[in-house]
């Protein structure tokens, strides 16, 4: 039998199509397998951050209606978090 090197493996065809077979299945199976594990968690970070980005989106909007209802000026505030029925300022020092 002869060695088989590189230069008779690349035109050997049986040795082609059972490489393309591993491939497909081995592939295929981590690729389904990597997908239905990862997915869950990427589309949860995915949205988290969507959401982040539109709250944090309408928060200048809010910012001179909520502290303007409380007669607070824009200007002397650090920052602001609204939560429930809480408003939460922090002022600048004088």
């Amino acid at each position: 039998m002869p060695p088989e090197t590189f230069w008779t493996l690349l035109h050997d065809a049986a040795h082609w199509e059972f490489e393309i077979f591993l491939m497909v299945v081995f592939d295929g199976i981590i690729g389904y397998l990597g997908f239905k594990l990862f997915w869950p968690f990427i589309r949860k970070h995915w949205k988290h951050h969507v959401e982040r980005d539109e709250r944090e989106a309408a928060q200048p909007a809010l910012t001179h209606t909520v502290l303007g209802a409380y007669g607070i000026r824009e200007e002397d505030v650090i920052s602001w978090t609204l939560t429930n029925d809480t408003l939460t300022v922090v002022f600048r020092s004088k």
